[in-house]
């Protein structure tokens, strides 16, 4: 999602300045629009998966003929629906869905801004540079939203964490 060490580009030139925060502003965007899509798919998936095997146990347990059709199949069926909504509840895939589309549309109202000139883009010199300040602002909030949603640590240690990060915070996301 963010640019290698050595894709960073400090650069002098203004055509290359301007280049460099707009290449990191789309691609910031594809890259969480992609993980959007994945949790999207994953989530719907999920969630159909078990509503199917669900509504259907009862259909072969009462209609089904013998051991395998009113035993063995909505036990599967079951199992299978137990699976999905556990990695539903676990994984937490329609959270992450929400924070990567949330970032996607923060990051293209601010390209959008930028391409027009508006608000903090007015001023065409230092725009830039605003845009991919705030680019970046939103990536490592992303980051720091989906620490807790993983379970890697706690929302107050991510408080702690926002609070030590260098440089100040211009401009708002």
């Amino acid at each position: 999602m963010l640019a290698e060490p050595d894709q960073t580009i400090a650069v002098a030139d203004s055509a290359a300045a301007i280049a460099a925060a707009e290449s990191y502003c789309d691609g910031l965007i594809k890259g969480i629009l992609k993980k959007a899509e994945h949790n999207k798919h994953e989530s719907l998936g999920c969630f159909m998966l078990a509503v199917v095997c669900t509504t259907t146990v009862p259909l072969f347990i009462t209609l089904g003929d013998g051991f395998w059709l009113s035993k063995v199949v909505p036990s599967c069926l079951s199992a299978i629906a137990t699976g999905a909504t556990a990695w539903l509840q676990l994984r937490k895939p329609q959270h992450l869905w929400a924070l990567y589309r949330t970032a996607q549309r923060e990051l293209e109202d601010h390209r959008t801004r930028y391409l027009h000139g508006l608000d903090a883009y007015a001023e065409p010199t230092e725009r830039h540079k605003i845009l991919a300040e705030n680019a970046a602002d939103i990536a490592i909030d992303l980051h720091y939203d989906w620490l807790p949603v993983i379970g890697a640590i706690s929302v107050g240690n991510v408080r702690d964490l926002e609070r030590t990060r260098s440089g100040p915070r211009v401009g708002s996301g």
